[in-house]
């Protein structure tokens, strides 16, 4: 993908990768919203997503909104992550009380 930098670290003398922010589902993404990142920034991103619990869970709601929060929180967007990260909150709080009833 010649002509592209990394949307995290802003490289582009390395190889760039597209990445799903959302994830996937056996090797399909589950939102089309993709960002190039460079193979360093894309494995770092999947190391954040193993140590946060958010790998392999597939359409998870909660996992999902989560795993863009994070995408968001390291393009700097602290704001969008926030809400994000309160979203999936209260998405996982009404799954919470509805299992309860």
């Amino acid at each position: 993908m010649s002509g592209s930098s990394c949307a995290r670290c802003c490289e582009s003398g390395c190889g760039i990768e597209w990445h799903h922010p959302s994830g996937r589902v056996r090797g399909h993404p589950i939102h089309p919203f993709c960002a190039p990142l460079c193979v360093p920034c894309h494995i770092s991103e999947h190391r954040i997503w193993a140590r946060a619990g958010l790998n392999g869970r597939g359409l998870d709601p909660v996992v999902v909104v989560r795993r863009f929060a994070v995408f968001c929180g390291l393009q700097g967007l602290d704001d969008l992550a926030d809400a994000l990260s309160d979203l999936a909150d209260d998405v996982a709080a009404q799954r919470m009380v509805g299992a309860a009833a």
